[in-house]
């Protein structure tokens, strides 16, 4: 029962009337439903579902861990908690379903669950979801990645005069970008130098310089996923 549903029968069955019309049975139902919602008030109450046959999913408990085997999806419909904790102990990233997302802490969507990764969602008073992640500890499996090009040089992921590369990465990790160029460490987020800014997607990583970048330039760009 809904707690809209049990307030409207204790309006219409639990009041003061003078007449002794409450009964038993009907103040028996009002307090059971009232101790079911206590019993069920802690997000775990029901204990973790463990999922570890892949495939479609819909979420079915308010915690979920997953292993063995990657769902091909992930879905989940609303709870009275407004909150969804997934643990993905598999070395793949789950993909969400069609129309399913939520945003980090640097507002980017995502649309899977990261490898190794805990996230807890929580719905926003606009009906968007946002996550929290916690990565995992010893079990967790962290790599890294680093670009060394010249600009005008063959190989070079840019050409002069271009301001954005896109660099393929599943899972990057927020705040580990190092980049340098001539062996002297680029501040993100400047305006009074060359500087650059970043986006995260469950797939790539898109830094955006606010200079077109010239010939003869050497970038080391180092990050982690």
């Amino acid at each position: 029962m809904a707690f809209s549903a049990l307030s409207n029968y204790i309006n219409a069955h639990i009041n003061t009337n003078g007449q002794g019309l409450i009964e038993g049975a009907e103040d028996n139902y009002v307090l059971q439903a009232l101790l079911n919602f206590i019993i069920q008030s802690p997000i775990n109450w029901q204990k973790v579902k463990q999922v570890t046959l892949g495939g479609v999913v819909t979420a079915s408990r308010p915690v979920t861990v997953f292993f063995n085997a990657v769902p091909t999806s992930l879905a989940w419909p609303d709870n009275i908690y407004n909150q969804y904790i997934f643990i993905n102990s598999t070395a793949s990233s789950i993909p969400l379903a069609s129309g399913y997302r939520y945003y980090d802490i640097n507002r980017n969507q995502r649309t899977s669950i990261p490898a190794y990764t805990a996230v807890t969602i929580y719905k926003c008073e606009n009906d968007l979801w946002i996550g929290l992640f916690n990565t995992a500890g010893t079990g967790s499996s962290v790599s890294f990645g680093a670009m060394n090009f010249e600009i005008g040089q063959p190989g070079s992921p840019l050409d002069a005069g271009e301001t954005e590369l896109t660099i393929p990465v599943t899972g990057a990790k927020a705040n580990s970008d190092l980049v340098f160029m001539d062996n002297s460490f680029i501040h993100p987020g400047r305006s009074d130098r060359f500087s650059y800014t970043i986006t995260l997607s469950d797939e790539e990583i898109v830094m955006t310089f606010n200079q077109g970048v010239q010939d003869g330039q050497v970038f080391t760009i180092k990050y982690a996923s």
